[in-house]
This record gives structure tokens, C-alpha cells and sequence, in this order.
């Protein structure tokens, strides 16, 4: 008779290990917390979502966020 591994399911992640706070997100873009809040309500910000009271966001919306402005950057950059 052989012996069977146990087979343990994945745990299912946690919305917090792949998000940052908007307090995160501002000393990474270097922005003022108004600021950030100012474009959140303006539509100029990526998605978010609230826990609480705390406002997050996806990492993998940041990126996509960051590759699109410094798209642009350089596009308008290479046109002046």
C-alpha cells in the first residue's frame, strides 16, 4: 500500500496583500493626500475600494496606471 500525500486548497487571497493604502500610494507618487483625493473624485485616479474607512488600491491597477502615464509622458514629450 502506498502512501497519499495530504492535498491542502490554496487559501484564497486576501484583498489586502495585493492593495496598498491611499496613504501608500501617495508617498509612492509623491502627492499630497488631497491631491489624491481631489482626482479619486475627479475619475483621474485608477480604480479603487473602501475597507472600512480606508481607501485601497490594486497593485495591479497602480502598474497599469504607471505604465500608461509614462506612455503618455513620453508620447507628448517626443511632440514637442
Amino acid at each position: 500500500m502506498t502512501a497519499q500525500a495530504e492535498v491542502t486548497p490554496a487559501k484564497p487571497a486576501h484583498p489586502l496583500d495585493n492593495s496598498i493604502s491611499e496613504t501608500e500610494l501617495c508617498a509612492l507618487w509623491n502627492i499630497s493626500p488631497k491631491t489624491a483625493y481631489d482626482h479619486r473624485k475627479a475619475g483621474k485616479m485608477p480604480p479603487s475600494f473602501k475597507i472600512g474607512t480606508q481607501v485601497r488600491y490594486l497593485l495591479s491597477d497602480i502598474e497599469i496606471a504607471e505604465k500608461t502615464t509614462h506612455t503618455i509622458t513620453r508620447k507628448l514629450r517626443r511632440e514637442a
